[in-house]
């Protein structure tokens, strides 16, 4: 049995300004939305059972609950909203710890638009919501029990990390599933059920955003990006890029110059 996580976003918000004393509501649009949010200076958090502080550069995760800002110059929110599946209505406020954050923050600074679209906030979000299950009150027992049983959550989040981090490596499924102990079977069935996409089809997804990335610093030849993102052959590249965003590498890159 593993984890059915099913994150979706709903809404994005940055660079809300809240004036000193100024306050803002932030309900579900769905019975199993939350919010994961940040803030730049001190505000206090109300719901209908607390109210409590909380300290500028925090993020923290909820629904239903007021926002007043108690610094004395303007407030900058932002945050986003995204459904989980297994989620309750609740009016319950979770400050994340330093590790949850470094997570946190890479979610929400992460463009929509980047890895196509919502995806990769979307898996972000599920390995958040896997690696605080244990924390988080809103998060069904049924969740919190499969995650307690089969620690899957921790030893993905160690996947994906991998990938985001050594993207330009040649990686293999075995490579993937040593790191971890277990059989590259196992691995690739387990993590497509968690994030509906298999770990190889991820890491051409962050491959494959680097590379548009680069495409842009015209001092790089496609041979050298390819190599940026691990690719050996160039052709396999230019063959992979063309199928993901429907161009060639070169005809991206001259696309890229008509718009300016």
């Amino acid at each position: 049995m593993v984890i059915l996580l099913d994150c979706k976003i709903i809404s994005s918000f940055t660079q809300i300004l809240l004036v000193p004393e100024g306050t803002l509501s932030f309900e579900q649009t769905h019975a199993d939305s939350l919010f994961l949010m940040k803030c730049r200076d001190d505000l206090r958090i109300t719901t209908n059972t607390l109210s409590t502080p909380v300290k500028g550069g925090s993020l923290f995760i909820g629904s239903n609950f007021h926002v007043e800002n108690v610094s004395a110059g303007i407030n900058l929110l932002s945050g986003i909203e995204f459904s989980v599946s297994g989620a309750s209505a609740s009016t319950s406020i979770v400050a994340l710890t330093d590790k949850e954050c470094a997570l946190g923050h890479e979610i929400l600074n992460l463009p929509l638009e980047s890895l196509l679209h919502a995806d990769e906030k979307e898996l972000l979000l599920s390995e958040l919501i896997l690696g605080a299950s244990d924390r988080l009150p809103f998060i069904g027992q049924r969740v919190r029990k499969i995650a307690q049983l089969e620690r899957i959550g921790s030893r993905l989040i160690i996947i994906n990390r991998y990938l985001r981090n050594h993207y330009y490596r040649p990686i293999t499924l075995d490579d993937l599933a040593s790191l971890i102990g277990c059989n590259s079977v196992y691995l690739s069935n387990t993590y497509s059920k968690v994030f509906n996409i298999s770990p190889i089809q991820y890491l051409q997804k962050i491959r494959m955003q680097k590379a548009r990335e680069f495409i842009h610093d015209h001092s790089l030849s496609i041979s050298d990006i390819s190599r940026k993102v691990g690719y050996v052959s160039s052709s396999q590249f230019c063959t992979i890029y063309k199928k993901h965003f429907g161009m060639t590498p070169s005809e991206n890159r001259k696309f890229a110059l008509l718009d300016k």
